[in-house]
């Protein structure tokens, strides 16, 4: 007997840090439609306690999860393993610690459903700051509009920089297939290069609705409190990333990106 196909995959890559668990399971309770599985790769390769509780307590919610082991604290191998796990019509990649409100999945089906030719959606999103309180409790210190000046989402656009975060995306994951896996040999930038090479085959529609969040701690927070928005140097980063892209396409012709990211800093 062939097994029902998903309407979406939603795959969330965890350090295993409870607090952030709780409050995406709470988002993916509120948002997911009907038959929906829910991914959850442990980065970390010691979150089994904490994905085990998150386990059950989606159970009672009625949500089918499953939980794929990475535990090699490597973004983009995180993400391959939970592509590889999932089985879904759409993917969405929800990393624990942002949100989604819970209109998410509704609204952004409904417009890959009514344009067939284009391989993902995406909408606008916010970025917040936050804290951990006296009591080990989130507290939100900053909340503002991520981006409110992009129009479209275009492969001239994105060469200039990466003007939409994962959280904010929904994949046809025949689109997905396509473009291929995220590149193992880069440490960050994962998502930005997979995003690059997928608008190179595939347009990506805009929903002019705020449906997300990105959210950031300082950079002192500790263990997996941290994440790369708070922890990294950005344009020393990026320079990274944009000098290795680069380096590649002189050396290979057949590669775009490195040429790409240079028209786009012209």
């Amino acid at each position: 007997m062939s097994q029902t196909i998903p309407p979406v995959s939603i795959i969330t890559r965890t350090m295993g840090e409870r607090l952030f668990l709780r409050r995406a399971l709470a988002c993916v309770t509120a948002a997911a439609p009907v038959g929906a599985e829910w991914i959850i790769v442990d980065d970390s390769g010691d979150a089994d306690a904490a994905v085990s509780d998150i386990a059950e307590a989606a159970a009672k919610a009625g949500l089918s999860m499953k939980a794929v082991k990475s535990g090699q604290r490597h973004r983009s191998k995180a993400l391959n393993a939970g592509v590889a796990a999932a089985r879904g019509t759409y993917l969405h990649i929800f990393d624990d610690d942002d949100t989604i409100r819970p209109g998410f999945y509704r609204t952004m089906m409904a417009r890959l459903e009514a344009k067939p030719a284009f391989g993902a959606v995406a909408a606008r999103s916010e970025a917040v700051a936050e804290a951990t309180d006296a009591n080990g409790h989130l507290k939100e210190t900053r909340r503002r509009p991520q981006f409110p000046e992009l129009q479209a989402v275009t492969l001239a656009m994105m060469a200039v920089q990466q003007w939409t975060p994962p959280v904010s995306l929904l994949f046809r994951r025949s689109a997905m297939e396509a473009t291929g896996h995220f590149d193992e040999s880069l440490p960050v930038c994962e998502d930005y290069d997979f995003l690059l090479r997928f608008l190179l085959i595939h347009d990506i529609a805009l929903i002019d609705e705020v449906l997300c969040a990105v959210h950031a701690r300082a950079p002192d927070s500790g263990g997996s409190m941290r994440n790369s928005e708070a922890t990294l140097n950005h344009p020393e980063v990026d320079g990274a990333f944009r000098n290795a892209m680069l380096r590649r396409s002189l050396k290979d012709p057949t590669d775009q990106i490195g040429l790409l990211l240079l028209q786009g800093e012209l």
